[in-house]
């Protein structure tokens, strides 16, 4: 008796099994993103903009990104006892993050790029920046005290509450003095240096308290993740939109990857 197959036989081959490929965190971006750039469209004209990839793969780290192009005066970054300088962004809640972005102002170039670690104390980049740009004013409010503490001295208008007994053969006198002049020096010193960023435009030193300046804190978006990453991968273009690179050293500062990268970059340029 020959053999029927049984219906329940099923001649087709065996399909596929699924396959599933490992793949690379740090692969290459896809094709069609290398070389990309976004643009941001405008009612009057079409702006390019240079993506992250588009910098990495076509070495366009110095090319300026002059849509988020923003600064701060050096005499606005103080002000408030030197506050955004004092507390880093990370250390504040979203909101306050959120309004570093409106401290600062579109611009065309930087007066002064700075560049330093928030793992320094503010205190000490504000000292050293008060003490930079406000040395003359601090030099000719000193000069004022000495006039005018002289002139009171020489009218007897100041009291003069010590005495000071010469020990000298043959002459023996009795010289009164006063500490006015060397007290007011050293206040005149320390509320010079606090006062300076609230004079007038253009007061003392221009040069260097209306320098524009560029502060990450504020010159870059610290909640907008896009805006955020414009600014650090076009922080070469920022540089080079400026005329002077200012270093606050410090110990840690060459610890951080971004700041050795601002030498690279000067360098480059």
């Amino acid at each position: 008796m020959g053999s029927q197959a049984s219906c329940c036989h099923d001649d087709a081959p065996e399909p596929p099994k699924e396959l599933v490929e490992a793949s690379h965190a740090c692969e290459d971006p896809p094709e069609h993103l290398k070389g990309s750039a976004s643009k941001a469209v405008d009612v009057h004209t079409t702006v390019e903009v240079p993506s992250k990839w588009s910098r990495l793969h076509e070495m366009r780290q110095l090319e300026v990104d002059s849509e988020i192009l923003r600064g701060i005066t050096l005499r606005a970054s103080l002000r408030g006892g030197g506050r955004l300088w004092r507390r880093s962004p990370l250390d504040l809640d979203d909101g306050e993050r959120a309004q570093l972005w409106n401290k600062s102002r579109s611009v065309q170039h930087f007066d002064v790029f700075l560049s330093h670690t928030w793992h320094t104390p503010g205190k000490w980049k504000m000292l050293s920046l008060l003490m930079q740009a406000g040395w003359k004013w601090v030099i000719f409010l000193n000069g004022v005290i000495q006039v005018l503490m002289g002139i009171l001295s020489v009218t007897e208008m100041l009291p003069v509450p010590f005495e000071y007994a010469t020990q000298c053969p043959n002459f023996k006198t009795k010289v009164g003095y006063a500490p006015w002049a060397l007290l007011l020096t050293f206040l005149s010193s320390i509320l010079g240096l606090l006062s300076i960023p609230y004079l007038p435009e253009g007061f003392a030193t221009p040069l260097a308290w209306d320098a524009v300046c560029f502060l990450d804190a504020v010159c870059i978006h610290q909640t907008d993740t896009g805006l955020m990453e414009r600014g650090i991968y076009g922080l070469g273009g920022f540089l080079r939109s400026s005329r002077e690179l200012r270093v606050l050293w410090s110990r840690p500062y060459l610890s951080r990857l971004s700041l050795g990268s601002c030498w690279c970059i000067l360098f480059r340029i």
